[in-house]
């Protein structure tokens, strides 16, 4: 039985593929709304000082409140928001290597007047009582360990974490971690990479060969001159990282819209 241009089986087949593809779509905006986030941070560190003994060209002596040191560096702990949720109310615990001891910090979150103040439970722990000092386990809390609490950390910000850290006996280098205590919300480090145009490199690299893929392909069965081939490669060349971090950014606010319509 034919109605207009279409029967009823065309119908009846359109209607089961579009309820399967929305029953698709829907379980994954379900699985993108309901998975666990994860929160990317890196660690730099920063030599900026060492005391030495030269009885030729005299001796350097490293001091943090008068007293000496082996060496002292500057420690930057980043924690990025690169996911497509607001998070509030955020722990995040900052710890060290037995060999790393953590001095003073400071906490800041780029373009915001945000303070970023000690965890409740934190603050009971190095507590002193008036007239008292600072029990050794205090101490051994208070160079170890830092407890935050992030009121509001926006989808695109990062939150820096910058500690003057100092390294006991032979270690090469001072040892410091980053940790979440929130459910659903994981800390996951990543090495240090280059960033185009706001987005990492690896981002940008893989959208561009992906783009270029498919606009190789449409100009190999587009033209039919072998010459613009060449030509076309070398302008891809070109614009390549602009492009990619571009497509990047495009995509990345159009899944955002669509997780939060």
């Amino acid at each position: 039985m034919n109605i207009g241009s279409f029967n009823i089986d065309d119908k009846i087949i359109i209607g089961a593929v579009s309820a399967i593809i929305g029953g698709v779509v829907t379980r994954l905006l379900t699985f993108f709304q309901s998975r666990i986030h994860i929160l990317s941070y890196t660690v730099n560190h920063n030599r900026i000082g060492i005391s030495t003994e030269d009885k030729d060209f005299g001796t350097v002596e490293v001091r943090w409140q008068s007293t000496q040191m082996n060496n002292l560096f500057v420690s930057k702990v980043t924690l990025r928001n690169e996911t497509q949720c607001d998070f509030t109310k955020l722990k995040i615990k900052i710890y060290s290597g037995e060999e790393t001891l953590m001095l003073n910090q400071q906490v800041s979150i780029a373009d915001s007047t945000q303070m970023i103040p000690y965890t409740d439970s934190y603050r009971r722990m190095i507590e002193i009582p008036h007239g008292e000092t600072a029990t050794e386990n205090q101490f051994d809390i208070y160079y170890h360990s830092r407890e935050f609490e992030i009121e509001v950390l926006n989808r695109g910000k990062d939150v820096d974490f910058t500690f003057l850290t100092t390294v006991l006996g032979n270690a090469p280098g001072p040892s410091v971690w980053l940790d979440i205590i929130k459910e659903g919300i994981q800390s996951k480090y990543r090495p240090n990479e280059l960033y185009v145009h706001g987005v990492p490199l690896r981002h940008a690299t893989n959208t561009w060969i992906i783009i270029s893929l498919i606009l190789t392909v449409s100009i190999v069965f587009t033209f039919k001159s072998a010459a613009i081939i060449p030509v076309a490669f070398l302008i891809f060349g070109l614009y390549a990282q602009f492009v990619g971090a571009a497509v990047y950014k495009s995509l990345r606010t159009f899944v955002r819209i669509v997780i939060n319509r």
